[in-house]
């Protein structure tokens, strides 16, 4: 029994530029940031309250007015930490 001749076909190289739709510019409405709301200042204020409530900062720091200094910095600060 003799085999016929079997010949392999290369494949076909994909063009990925031929078959890609245009692209358009990059937008935060069409991205999946659409529905991202930046924090504002009351969230942040929530936030650092939550933080503080969570931290039992009374047992860290002993003495009322350096507490008090240290909640105040960080409400000045928290934004960016």
């Amino acid at each position: 029994m003799q085999r016929e001749a079997e010949f392999a076909r290369p494949r076909q190289m994909f063009n990925a530029k031929a078959r890609s739709r245009p692209k358009s510019p990059w937008s935060v409405a069409k991205s999946f940031f659409a529905k991202f709301k930046i924090d504002d200042e009351e969230t942040d204020l929530k936030c650092l309250e939550f933080d503080w409530s969570c931290s039992n900062m009374e047992k860290i720091i002993r003495k009322d007015d350096e507490r008090a200094a240290v909640y105040q910095f960080l409400t000045k600060n928290y934004r960016i930490m």
